[in-house]
């Protein structure tokens, strides 16, 4: 990187990722994901599909990903839990679900605007070039 220095790349090798499946992964193996099934309620899938309609970003996929494992961990997510209910922030979008611990199943419950009227005043930058989505939602399902 500085004059001719070569760089070395080192990461432990993950199975489920890497293309040996049946190389010795050392530590990783030990690990014990944390791991819940996701559901959507009706109503959220419709939001999701609509947000994808308006050409959005999958959050139905991106949930399912960030909630479907470690749920809880903040170090890598933006998710708030209040008890069994909780929000999982993508972007500006807001991803409300209830925990089931007994069952491990996260029920994704709906999807609101993260966005305030004043930002999504035409005046307002838009960082993420999503205003339109976020006035779309709002239209078609006004704040829960």
């Amino acid at each position: 990187m500085l004059d001719g220095t070569p760089i070395l790349d080192i990461k432990p090798y993950i199975p489920k990722i890497d293309s040996f499946p049946d190389a010795a992964s050392g530590w990783i193996a030990e690990q014990k994901p944390d791991e819940w099934a996701v559901a959507e309620s009706p109503l959220c899938h419709a939001q999701f599909a609509a947000v994808l309609e308006w050409r959005g970003p999958d959050l139905a996929a991106t949930a399912k990903v960030q909630l479907g494992e470690n749920p809880f961990a903040t170090s890598r997510k933006r998710v708030v839990r209040d008890g069994a209910r909780g929000v999982l922030s993508v972007r500006m979008f807001r991803i409300h679900f209830t925990a089931d611990a007994a069952s491990r199943t996260i029920t994704l419950d709906s999807v609101q605007s993260g966005c305030s009227p004043e930002e999504l005043a035409d005046t307002a930058t838009d960082p993420y070039a999503d205003k339109a989505l976020h006035r779309a939602l709002l239209d078609r399902w006004p704040r829960l």
